[in-house]
């Protein structure tokens, strides 16, 4: 799951690698070279994979939601959830 909460924040936060995944007419081999420059190293080999095979499909542009559907799945599995806190004076 963190490997791929930081690469939905990479791909959130650079615009020129989310411009790049949204390109269709880049080819497969093209999107692999640019996703393992980036990532091989600092990844798992499960995320790799994965990531591979999102390629080899062709939904490299789905990554994001892909993404943002597993994290939620994860939470509800392990029964977390996202709360706000207000308070009338500043918490440490």
């Amino acid at each position: 799951m963190s490997d791929l909460t930081h690469l939905g924040k990479v791909i959130e936060h650079d615009s020129n690698i989310k411009e790049f995944f949204k390109n269709s007419a880049i080819k497969r081999k093209q999107q692999k070279e640019v996703f393992n420059s980036f990532a091989q190293d600092s990844y798992s080999q499960i995320t790799n994979q994965f990531i591979d095979t999102v390629i080899d499909s062709g939904r490299l542009a789905d990554l994001p939601k892909i993404i943002q559907t597993y994290i939620s799945y994860c939470k509800i599995l392990n029964k977390e959830e996202d709360i706000k806190i207000i308070s009338a004076k500043e918490l440490t």
